[in-house]
């Protein structure tokens, strides 16, 4: 019973992050950078005036997702780093899962193979935004 709520939960978690990452690419397709209709501002600009070093991943990711590859790095340098981190997270979640339910390995083999790549490949990607955290302490 123990394993089995346990199994659940590790399953329940990347259908989460799945479908949150899904989204994501959702709202990148769906509000373009050339009709500027993202409705999400930056609250960070609005309030302090500075822009941030995230400023523009929504219309960076907006282009990445039409195939815009040179568009997408005007609006921010990083967006294509950061794509690439939800896009593999999105293929982690299914292969996890699929060899975590089918017992192609131990469990604890799987769910520590999983938050060691994915927090490894976290830091790669978001190390300017890292950096960046680190230099305004």
């Amino acid at each position: 019973m123990r394993n089995r709520i346990y199994r659940e939960s590790y399953i329940k978690i990347n259908l989460i992050f799945g479908v949150i990452i899904l989204l994501i690419f959702i709202y990148s397709g769906i509000f373009s950078t050339e009709k500027q209709n993202h409705p999400i501002p930056s609250f960070y600009l609005e309030i302090s005036g500075e822009r941030p070093l995230s400023s523009g991943l929504s219309g960076s990711f907006s282009e990445i997702i039409r195939g815009n590859f040179n568009n997408a790095k005007n609006y921010n340098i990083y967006g294509m780093r950061i794509f690439i981190f939800f896009a593999a997270q999105l293929f982690f979640r299914i292969v996890f899962s699929f060899i975590y339910h089918y017992k192609i390995l131990f469990h604890r083999l799987v769910i520590l193979s999983d938050c060691t790549i994915s927090s490894l490949f976290f830091i790669t990607c978001f190390w300017p935004f890292i950096l960046n955290i680190l230099n305004h302490i």
